[in-house]
């Protein structure tokens, strides 16, 4: 049985459209998991005394949070967290690898 150009070219199309969205979704992934990631040139700014503001400034709005004093980032090129601790003047008390 011979199959028609048209069924062919919708083959083609679908296998193409497929793949955009494989793409579509891995990249989606990527933004999620990777994009927020910080640079440890950029981890290393973070010096006990400055404010919530200023780690705000630098490293953006926390990954994870445990309560208000305890913030934790993703590390670029790590599978794994840092944790900022604040103390009660909301400044940086420690950083934690």
């Amino acid at each position: 049985m011979k199959i028609g150009t048209n069924v062919v070219h919708i083959m083609v199309i679908g296998s193409f459209a497929m793949a955009a969205a494989t793409f579509l979704f891995y990249a989606f992934l990527l933004n999620i998991f990777v994009v927020n990631a910080i640079p440890i040139s950029v981890i290393n700014q973070i010096q006990p005394g400055q404010t919530m503001h200023e780690v705000v400034l630098k490293l953006g709005q926390p990954s994870k949070r445990e309560g208000e004093q305890r913030w934790y980032y993703s590390v670029a090129g790590a599978n794994d967290y840092f944790c900022v601790e604040f103390d009660d003047d909301d400044r940086v008390r420690w950083l934690s690898f």
